[in-house]
């Protein structure tokens, strides 16, 4: 149980009614990282959704043994693990601390049994999630777009990138 006031400070859960954030408060948990700490691996089944608190964390993804890729730097009031709360779904990305770190926890399995009992508190968050995922891959289009604008070499062989969005709305049908 964390107090509702460090819920608050989580970017994803700025629309979200009192009476869920309570419920998300009762529900997750402190968590101390040291650095170097990898939370989930690209590829794996993740069961924990991070909120960060204080401290670093990169969202990796291993192109070879010798080169990662960092997509982005999580810092306090940002989440992580969206897929923690996709039923069976993979981690696309790998999470490691860069600096000694404190996150909020939330656990899957248990967040599945309260979905199941509060359809209200499933709602907002998968729509938290999806809007957090919109920006993900809004920000991950326009990086691979920006690269390829600028490294013409690299689009040869890919006959649609002339047709690739600048951006997705997942909130529209």
């Amino acid at each position: 149980m964390v107090k509702i006031e460090d819920v608050k400070k989580i970017g994803i859960f700025r629309d979200m009614p009192c009476h869920i954030l309570e419920i998300i408060a009762e529900e997750a948990q402190v968590q101390i990282l040291g650095k170097g700490t990898e939370l989930f691996h690209a590829g794996q089944r993740n069961e924990t959704f991070y909120m960060m608190t204080k401290g670093q964390v990169a969202l990796k993804l291993e192109l070879t043994e010798d080169i990662d890729v960092t997509f982005e730097n999580r810092q306090g009031g940002d989440a992580f693990g969206l897929s923690s709360l996709v039923q069976d779904a993979e981690s696309s990305y790998s999470a490691v601390s860069q600096e000694a770190c404190e996150v909020l926890i939330l656990k899957a399995p248990r967040m599945f049994e309260l979905f199941e009992q509060n359809r209200e508190l499933a709602f907002y968050m998968l729509r938290a999630v999806a809007k957090q995922y919109q920006r993900l891959m809004n920000r991950r289009a326009k990086m691979t777009i920006n690269t390829l604008e600028t490294n013409p070499d690299l689009q040869s062989g890919m006959e649609d990138v002339g047709v690739l969005p600048r951006s997705y709305n997942l909130m529209q049908p």
